[in-house]
């Protein structure tokens, strides 16, 4: 009987726990594209440091990165990137080992076909092909629309364009944290 009792709490524990270590990171929010462009600003702030970062916002470089990644959507590889102006291939390595190192997950954002059935099930089953074939694929950019607003509060002239930036990504990727902190 003491036997039935273990494997049964057991049991139950493999659907609490096991599901929790393999969550995949999929979004349907408005936010997301944003939230991974919070993600590889973060990195790019991390990486090559807020002096180099502010130099590339006063320059108004732009860059677009497609990412490999698997279905939790930690980064495989860089797959292609671009940029309006010359960007070191060297700084684009250091970024992608970074990101893979550090198992760095991006969110898979989609968009809700609006009231399609047909759409819907479409993008499931586009979907599950993917992930059975781990050709997940993600674009990002920097600073994508992270620096759309700069200039327009009055509080922006007081703080340069990497302070804006910081705020910007911690507004992002803390902000699950700050709501679920609202609810305590």
């Amino acid at each position: 009987m003491e036997n039935n009792k273990f494997i049964i709490v057991l049991i139950i524990l493999s659907f609490i726990v096991f599901p929790l270590f393999s969550q995949v990171n999929i979004s349907f929010e408005t936010s997301c594209p944003e939230k991974d462009c919070a993600i590889l600003a973060d990195a790019f702030v991390k990486v090559l440091g807020d002096s180099s970062v502010n130099q590339l916002l006063e320059n108004k470089v732009k860059i677009g990165i497609v990412f490999k990644v698997d279905t939790l959507g930690s980064v495989i590889c860089i797959a292609k990137f671009r940029s309006n102006t010359t960007f070191p291939k060297a700084d684009m390595e250091k970024i992608e080992h970074y990101l893979i190192n550090n198992n760095t997950r991006f969110c898979i954002c989609y968009e809700k076909p609006f009231n399609d059935e047909k759409q819907s099930y479409d993008l499931i089953v586009h979907t599950n092909e993917s992930i059975k074939k781990n050709n997940l694929i993600l674009s990002a950019g920097f600073p994508g629309l992270l620096m759309i607003d700069y200039g327009l509060d009055s509080v922006n002239g007081t703080q340069s364009k990497i302070e804006y930036l910081k705020n910007v990504i911690n507004k992002y990727l803390f902000k699950d944290m700050i709501e679920i902190n609202k609810c305590n």
